[in-house]
């Protein structure tokens, strides 16, 4: 099974007059697979952050895409090369 798409859902801190969410913006992702699986993540993050958050699991996203959905310790090794090699 290969992850075929990983996209981001920013929401904003102040969606309602509710308290429901504390005032807090996050970022919601979603992976697809070649199986028509997919899964949600999410991640609270600080106030006006929501964009900064998105655009890095964005970047992160090519080196995830393409690959079999147990191959977690490669995408750890490619980028963090990546990111470090300069």
């Amino acid at each position: 099974m290969k992850i075929t798409k990983i996209k981001t859902y920013v929401v904003p801190a102040h969606v309602s007059d509710s308290d429901w969410a504390f005032g807090k913006g996050f970022v919601l992702v979603k992976v697809e697979t070649d199986e028509s699986l997919y899964g949600w993540g999410e991640a609270y993050v600080p106030n006006d952050c929501e964009l900064a958050v998105a655009a890095l699991v964005d970047a992160l996203a090519r080196y995830l895409e393409g690959n079999d959905v147990p191959q977690i310790a490669q995408f750890r090794h490619n980028a963090l090369h990546s990111f470090a090699t300069l």
